[in-house]
């Protein structure tokens, strides 16, 4: 049990711990040098969409004229067809948006109909009136707007 200090020194036990330890600790100040340069653009990234998503309108995809996603298919205003919109939800459904939403989705997605277009602007107008009046629609299910306005936008 006895060793002099020469034999300690020259002993190679224990050196591969020492190597792990070194390696171990040159990757977690690697990993914290990293964090330290990117954490910056990352939070100032994140802030940039938070702004954005707090000041985005959800019913403005809708809005056709103020640079919304989707353009008008069959109406020649955006008013003229929130004014359609208003007037049949109020007098043909009772005010009852989730029924009108129906029935202009039934008539987007039916194939073959020749008022495609029309009623892709309709069904766009109940939901961006829907969203106005604080009402939530039940979508399950249901294909996207984007995609029953792809499909109708070229026919």
């Amino acid at each position: 049990m006895d060793m002099d200090f020469k034999t300690f020194v020259a002993s190679e036990n224990g050196a591969v711990t020492v190597d792990w330890v070194v390696l171990t600790a040159a990757i977690v100040g690697l990993g914290l040098a990293t964090m330290a340069v990117v954490s910056g653009g990352v939070e100032d990234l994140s802030g940039d969409i938070d702004t954005q998503l707090v000041s985005m309108d959800i019913g403005s995809m809708y809005d056709w004229t103020d640079g919304g996603v989707f353009g008008l298919l069959h109406f020649d205003t955006e008013q003229e067809a929130a004014d359609h919109v208003e007037d049949v939800l109020a007098n043909l459904y009772g005010g009852n948006h989730q029924d009108y939403y129906e029935a202009a989705y039934h008539f987007a997605t039916l194939e073959g109909n020749g008022n495609a277009q029309y009623e892709t602007d309709v069904l766009a107008a109940v939901m961006a009136q829907a969203e106005a009046d604080g009402v939530t629609l039940d979508t399950e299910g249901d294909m996207t707007f984007e995609e029953i306005y792809a499909m109708n936008a070229e026919s």
